[in-house]
């Protein structure tokens, strides 16, 4: 990641560093500062159930300019009960909507990245087909099989076989 110093502990990132954040989300949304004119025309994905803050600045850094601050602003407390810290199959299935997403909107992304996007799909798919087996071998069975189809593997074999023994 290219940065430049700005001012103090301030730092703004290169151009590039959106392809960084397509593979890892190092922030929290609780110290983000966007400007208006940026949070109107990004806006939160409301059809995500989960991730829609990485969504929120993957998309903002591919149209403005991020800087970020080396100094901790909060303290994190991960609540028993939330939706990151229980099993929920939503979640995965958001988190594959949000790579299907930005595969269809970042058309400039090379070879190795869509294929890392199409993979980390897949693999969210099969993981919400093994948290659906407590709930319902229907859906189970479905987002097995669709991550079969999208791409065959052992995995996705795996998981289908594991949603019809149940």
């Amino acid at each position: 990641i290219t940065s430049s110093k700005a001012e103090g502990d301030i730092h703004l990132l290169g151009a590039d560093f959106w392809r960084v954040l397509l593979r890892q989300y190092p922030f929290n949304t609780s110290v983000m500062a966007v400007r208006r004119e940026a949070a109107r025309a990004m806006r939160f994905d409301t059809d995500l159930v989960c991730w829609e803050d990485w969504d929120f600045v993957v998309r903002t850094a591919d149209n403005y300019r991020v800087a970020y601050c080396r100094r901790p602003m909060i303290l994190y407390r991960k609540r028993i009960g939330s939706i990151t810290t229980t099993p929920d199959p939503r979640k995965f299935l958001s988190r594959a909507r949000m790579f299907r997403k930005w595969r269809g909107l970042f058309r400039d992304l090379d070879e190795e990245t869509t294929r890392d996007l199409r993979l980390w799909e897949n693999d969210a798919l099969i993981t919400a087909s093994y948290e659906f087996r407590s709930q319902s071998r229907r859906l189970a069975l479905e987002w097995a099989w669709q991550a079969l189809i999208q791409r065959p593997r052992w995995k996705g074999i795996r998981a289908l076989a594991g949603a019809l023994i149940r």
